[in-house]
């Protein structure tokens, strides 16, 4: 009896810019701290709340506002034409939303640009916004499919200037910081 052969299957545009993603998440040092936080006051707030924002929605504004008053966090280093820092003069949060194709699920950055500027109710309403309108809609979706189809000689050039040429076009792109919401599942993510 013969063994059953595998099959090769194409990586989706989606994929591949999961895949690219990593390839330069990886060349960012990265520190893990972890630390437990007594939210019980805050729990006990958003439940007396006639709209009750996301967790992530809470953070995103938390940290948006402590960005204001640390503006190292609102810094990214560059690469090119030398090693420097860029400071952006407000946060934007790439937040991911999950999203339904017809052939799989993928992940989409929706950037929330000022969340320390904004109300829980804009923030969520962007949110939405990015989970509910039709996909070929979104500026993120059509942005993320027009990157993953530059051919593989250019695409990584394209990435590398994208993060390491312009601050300002680096921090319009893909934000100022990131939250994702897997925790809540109880998955951890650690890349180092």
């Amino acid at each position: 009896m013969s063994k059953p052969i595998g099959r090769s299957i194409a990586i989706s545009p989606y994929r591949q810019l999961v895949c690219d993603l990593m390839h330069f998440s990886a060349q960012v040092p990265a520190v893990c701290a972890e630390r437990r936080m007594n939210l019980a006051d805050l729990v006990q707030a958003r439940s007396k709340a006639t709209v009750r924002p996301s967790y992530t929605t809470i953070f995103a504004k938390a940290y948006g506002l402590l960005s204001r008053q640390y503006p190292e966090l609102r810094r990214s280093y560059l690469k090119f034409p030398w090693p420097h820092f860029y400071e952006h003069p407000h946060s934007i949060v790439a937040l991911n939303v999950e999203r339904r194709l017809p052939e799989e699920d993928v992940v989409l950055f929706c950037l929330v640009r000022g969340p320390e500027n904004r109300s829980f109710e804009e923030i969520e309403a962007i949110v939405k916004h990015h989970r509910e309108a039709p996909i070929e809609k979104l500026r993120s979706y059509q942005r993320a499919i027009g990157v993953s189809r530059i051919p593989w000689p250019i695409r990584p050039l394209f990435w590398y200037l994208s993060l390491n040429m312009s601050g300002r076009r680096r921090c319009h792109n893909f934000g100022t910081f990131s939250l994702s919401s897997v925790g809540s599942q109880g998955a951890g993510l650690l890349n180092i």
